[in-house]
């Protein structure tokens, strides 16, 4: 599994973006040479029974209002779980 952050970074994270880029790209080099491979860059997963919104627990809870924003700007929004198992 690899991260959205690999792909758009956050801010304080640079160790965790660039681990998450080189998940991406190890398995983009493997299935370049004919190996099995695949990266998944999870994003933000919604807290179930409060509407899909996104709250203090995992990762998510060092996020605030201004990240929320950033992120929504992007058009990244939160994973349901039924979407994210569904993957």
């Amino acid at each position: 599994f690899s991260s959205v952050a690999g792909v758009l970074g956050n801010p304080g994270q640079g160790n965790y973006a660039a681990g998450n880029a080189f998940l991406d790209a190890l398995a983009a080099h493997r299935r370049a040479e004919g190996l099995p491979g695949q990266s998944l860059a999870w994003g933000l997963w919604a807290t179930e029974g409060d509407g899909g919104s996104v709250s203090g627990d995992g990762m998510a809870q060092e996020l605030n209002g201004t990240d929320l924003q950033r992120m929504r700007r992007s058009g990244i929004g939160a994973l349901s779980a039924a979407d994210g198992l569904a993957l």
